[in-house]
């Protein structure tokens, strides 16, 4: 099983196509099984990640690890990746940095990479956390409380053919961070935003299981 980055995203560590090459550590690159058939994109990378150089590995990392590992995706099987590879923050009053979303330019900057990524891995469904990530992907900018249960569809252009992949939203792990702890998933109301995340899981693994069946024959 290859796993890591993508050979071909090694060229785009010295990436200066927009700002948040300036102050940034490392260009966090995608990162996990090179032929999995889900694919994981996220908003940005966040300051862990910006020393680390691998994606989800903070605290967001940690709490999507446990509910991948619930729906039977573990870390080793996905692959993992953000609409930009480079910490998008802002500076606060006291001095210190803190993560924002990235701009719509600072999407259509790192848009070719990911395209490429997608293009490369092949997955068959992929799971979109946060508006950001929604909206990079399929050009659908709307609340994931509205969008999630929904399935969207966005194309990988520009390459040797064009492909559809299917497209889930939902929350970021990072704004659950902010919900009750997900240990007590079964008793949380499903008005939770914790819950609706563990359902939309749910809902991407269903639908991935009826493709498998369908165009691998299950396996």
């Amino acid at each position: 099983m290859n796993n890591g980055p993508l050979p071909f995203s090694k060229a785009w560590l010295g990436c200066q196509r927009c700002g948040l090459c300036k102050d940034r550590l490392y260009v966090v690159l995608g990162h996990g099984n090179h032929n999995a058939d889900v694919m994981i994109v996220g908003e940005g990378p966040g300051p862990e990640e910006d020393e680390s150089g691998e994606p989800f590995v903070g605290r967001s990392g940690v709490l999507l690890n446990e509910f991948l590992d619930r729906i039977g995706w573990p870390r080793d099987t996905v692959f993992l990746d953000n609409v930009v590879a480079c910490w998008p923050h802002k500076e606060e009053e006291n001095g210190k940095h803190t993560t924002r979303k990235p701009t719509s330019a600072e999407i259509k900057a790192c848009q070719w990479r990911l395209w490429e990524t997608i293009y490369r891995v092949d997955p068959m469904i992929i799971v979109a956390l946060g508006p950001s990530a929604l909206s990079g992907l399929t050009g659908v900018g709307t609340a994931i409380s509205k969008a999630r249960g929904e399935m969207y569809m966005m194309q990988v252009p520009g390459f040797y053919k064009k492909i559809n992949y299917p497209v889930f939203p939902t929350f970021h792990p990072a704004f659950l961070l902010r919900k009750p702890n997900m240990s007590s998933l079964e008793n949380l109301k499903k008005s939770s935003p914790v819950y609706q995340f563990w359902e939309d899981l749910v809902y991407a693994r269903t639908i991935y299981e009826h493709m498998k069946t369908r165009y691998r024959g299950g396996k």
